[in-house]
């Protein structure tokens, strides 16, 4: 990293992490007329990162991500250059308890899940490095999330981590209510028990989901105010979502 910003490749914005393994900085190519458009970069300075690490990003599938800018070698670090996605944090955003309706609720789902599908060409090392919700922002204008590149240098995942964490990301999507349809309630639950091994499959089944929740609220809007009270009585015991602890 240093070595690029010696040369006059890149000016550092913002250091967001750094310890003696690893440094992620937000950064501007200034070599590029590109309205000085910021970048991530990852640079990893250990021994044993870089042994680890390093095939892993050389390898083509890897490279072949959108959010992948270029690989630098130097001596003693490998640094990473991402594309940058700005916006609110997830956490800070869902926080807020924003007030959105189903249709913009299912949009910012849609471009979460369809950005996920990226990460089945990653090695799960990587892919679990990225998918988490401290990476997620939120473009509220143009009703989207996306993940931001910052890898730390050790993490194991578990298995079926994209099922599960994906479900708990939803979970915050469309929180609880009665009003929602349960087709989501049980696409989540499904997500959180780990039922999908790839982000392909949930992608999938999500599309599905989502068109017999948009049946399902038709019908609801024809339903009498008696029918809809015992339907939500019944519902009621079949919307529990347990949340593992774990990713």
């Amino acid at each position: 990293m240093q070595g690029l910003i010696d040369r006059g490749k890149y000016k550092v914005i913002e250091v967001l992490d750094s310890d003696e393994n690893c440094e992620v900085c937000l950064c501007i190519d200034v070599m590029v007329d590109s309205g000085y458009k910021p970048c991530l970069i990852n640079t990893y300075k250990s021994k044993q990162a870089i042994k680890e690490l390093l095939p892993l990003f050389y390898d083509k599938q890897f490279q072949k991500c959108s959010g992948f800018q270029r690989l630098v070698t130097e001596y003693g670090s490998i640094s990473v250059v991402f594309d940058y996605h700005s916006g609110e944090s997830f956490d800070s955003y869902f926080s807020q308890k924003p007030a959105l309706s189903f249709e913009q609720r299912a949009d910012l789902a849609q471009s979460m899940l369809l950005g996920a599908i990226e990460l089945d060409m990653l090695d799960d090392r990587l892919a679990a490095g990225v998918l988490r919700r401290c990476n997620a922002v939120v473009d509220s204008g143009l009703m989207k999330i996306s993940f931001n590149c910052v890898i730390p240098v050790e993490y194991v995942p578990q298995e079926h981590f994209r099922s599960v964490r994906l479900g708990k990301m939803l979970c915050s999507i469309f929180p609880p209510d009665r009003k929602l349809p349960l087709d989501i309630d049980r696409f989540i639950i499904d997500l959180l028990n780990g039922g999908y091994g790839s982000c392909v499959e949930i992608y999938s089944a999500w599309r599905d989901t989502l068109q017999k929740a948009e049946e399902t609220l038709k019908a609801y809007e024809k339903e009498s105010f008696l029918k809809r009270c015992i339907r939500r009585a019944k519902e009621k015991k079949l919307r529990k979502r347990t949340i593992p602890q774990s990713e």
